[in-house]
């Protein structure tokens, strides 16, 4: 559900919006009658690359490949969301896994939907371009979707009549296949994602801002339609009617949203790669300055400033001073990336371990008969960060504006962390009052899957509390997080900070899965994080995890009270710059405003006050 909460925090604030169309850096020859045209490279600011066009467009042309860009997107997010909405339940029930083995699939999977999209957007970058990548991507998507109802299918009831011995699966074909079909889906996604947003910007770069910007508000849309399907009425058809239907949905959805992407090929226009990638570039300079410091200190010399200096060629290095300079400025940004990983194992807590509380208690709504589908849930914390993103944009922050209050963003990305804390603490709570409901006799008999349950008679709707407290820090963390990410990287290394944004949220849900495995191991014969939720202490584990995200708060606020902004740097440089100025003026010393070397001016005046004094 991370990127539900990531976009629309990010993409419904207006300001975040211009930073983020800022860096497409889209401005075009506009030539009628021009076959070829012309955009700046992104990776370092210099040459031109092509922009083929296959024909021209016209409106309504440029209509329908919106919609067909925004189908595969849609499509996309509908698999992923039904994939994960109620994979606990069929791992446990259909595949007999333990609930821990269950939840470290399910952890593994999202984190590598996150982390995989680096590579598709190294891939389209550097070699194939972005339409090859995402149609080749929505192939290998569609094949991993459509493996899932064949797993499932219920081979045996409903070919009994008609072949004997019934014909069935195995439970290693199925754990087999189903691991097969996460594997495809996950590259899928990681061609998809990486590119189909900023192909279907180019796609109307020349429509002007106020189309570009509906276009990512459709988006954001489809994204949110997506996710209520998912969580209303394919969970609910996964979970009380078959999976073989809930997993069929998605697979025909994407087959539908390939077959529209590919009507509409002859329409596109096509970015060539740019051969250079700027997330490629950057892990080469790290590497080599990495390399140098560790194998050719005493050979190169002289002191530096940083390690990555080494990658200088002033310095024996293979990349120019420039280059080098740009990515040095991205080590500030590193350490509040680092401290975010916590957060995000504290958000994938939502279809993993809130996920088997709320398999444990009524589910019967309202005892009305209606059996809630448990991934609904999820729209308590869906709900928060719809209403709040623009309410916090549009009212609230202005508001504070005015009472000259302003909030940077990694104070509000500290309240976020707050709340996510303070979810996991009433999650912990609630499963000690489930659990003591159940010891004085408080136990009804439900069905899952098929499979029939002891459950607390507690109404499941009282999770709903801790899913909006996740919810609601989701608006802080993540809007605040790619604004911040944003103002305080360079612009060309844009796509290199969204790669360290997905890597952050796919290491969180991958932690996730690490201090699972970790406690039960630590933990033999009584299991913090139990098969059987009934009879374990999975409150233990839930105390234990905000625990160590306490301790990550700590460390989160100490990076923040030590972090200096870039505007701040910027102003203090200029604040220092006029005294050193003042100062020499006053001693009769002339500092030429027409002389190129300014910096190695201001570098001399500091030298020489410093030693002055």
């Amino acid at each position: 559900m991370a990127r539900t909460g990531l976009s629309t925090g990010f993409l419904a604030s207006g300001e975040n919006y211009r930073k983020y169309r800022q860096t497409l850096d889209m401005s075009t020859s506009r030539d009628e009658g021009t076959a070829l045209e012309e955009i700046p490279l992104l990776p370092w600011g210099g040459g031109k690359r092509k922009l083929e066009r296959s024909q021209s467009t016209s409106g309504p042309s440029k209509l329908q490949v919106t919609i067909c860009i925004l189908l595969i997107e849609l499509a996309e997010r509908i698999t992923f969301f039904s994939v994960i909405a109620n994979m606990v339940l069929f791992c446990t029930v259909e595949l007999e896994y333990t609930s821990a083995v269950a939840v470290t699939i399910s952890h593994v999977f999202v984190g590598m939907s996150l982390i995989v999209p680096l590579i598709g957007i190294w891939v389209a970058d550097s070699y194939l371009g972005k339409w090859k990548v995402i149609i080749i991507s929505a192939i290998i998507h569609f094949l991993g979707s459509a493996l899932l109802p064949v797993m499932a299918f219920p081979f045996d009831e409903l070919l009994e009549h008609h072949r004997s011995p019934p014909y069935t699966l195995t439970g290693a074909q199925k754990e087999g296949i189903f691991l097969l079909a996460l594997l495809l889906i996950s590259v899928g996604i990681g061609g998809i994602k990486a590119n189909v947003s900023a192909f279907g910007a180019y796609q109307l770069r020349d429509l002007g801002e106020q189309e570009l910007q509906s276009f990512f508000n459709w988006w954001i849309w489809l994204m949110n339609v997506a996710s209520a399907m998912a969580c209303l009425a394919i969970s609910y058809i996964q979970q009380e009617v078959d999976f073989y239907i809930g997993y069929l949905i998605p697979a025909i959805a994407m087959l539908l949203a390939l077959f529209a992407l590919y009507l509409g090929r002859k329409s596109y226009v096509h970015l060539p790669p740019s051969k250079v990638s700027p997330l490629a570039t950057t892990l080469r300079i790290v590497y080599q300055a990495a390399k140098n410091t560790v194998t050719w200190r005493g050979r190169l010399g002289g002191h530096v400033d940083s390690w990555l200096d080494r990658a200088k060629e002033s310095c024996g290095g293979s990349y120019s001073d420039a280059h080098v300079e740009m990515v040095k400025k991205l080590q500030r940004i590193v350490p509040v990336f680092l401290v975010q990983v916590l957060n995000r194992t504290v958000f994938y807590q939502m279809p993993t371990t809130f996920f088997l509380q709320a398999m444990r208690l009524n589910l019967d709504v309202g005892s009305t008969g209606v059996i809630l589908p448990i991934a609904a849930l999820n729209l308590f914390a869906i709900i928060p960060i719809l209403l709040l993103v623009p309410l916090m944009d549009r009212v609230v922050y202005p508001m504070l504006e005015m009472c000259n209050i302003r909030p940077s963003p990694l104070k509000r990305m500290g309240t976020g962390h707050f709340l996510g804390l303070l979810a996991i603490l009433v999650a912990a709570v609630m499963e000690i009052a489930r659990k003591n409901v159940i010891d004085e006799g408080g136990v009804v008999r439900q069905s899952l899957g098929g499979v029939p349950f002891n459950a607390s008679s507690v109404n499941a709707l009282w999770l709903g509390p801790q899913y909006m407290l996740v919810g609601t820090g989701e608006v802080f963390v993540m809007s605040s997080g790619i604004e911040f990410a944003y103002a305080e990287a360079p612009a060309p290394l844009s796509t290199v900070v969204m790669g360290l944004f997905g890597i952050t949220m796919g290491l969180g849900s991958l932690t996730g899965a690490v201090l699972i495995n970790v406690v039960n191991a630590a933990t033999p014969g009584s299991e913090w994080y139990p098969d059987e939720p009934n009879e374990g202490h999975l409150e233990a584990y839930l105390f234990f995890l905000a625990a160590v995200g306490f301790v990550n708060f700590l460390a989160f606020c100490g990076v923040a009270s030590r972090y200096k902004y870039v505007a701040q740097e910027e102003e203090e440089r200029e604040r220092d710059t006029l005294l050193l100025v003042t100062y020499f003026e006053k001693q009769g010393t002339r500092v030429d405003d027409e002389d190129d070397d300014w910096e190695r001016q201001l570098d001399a005046l500091n030298y020489s006050l410093t030693a002055s004094l």
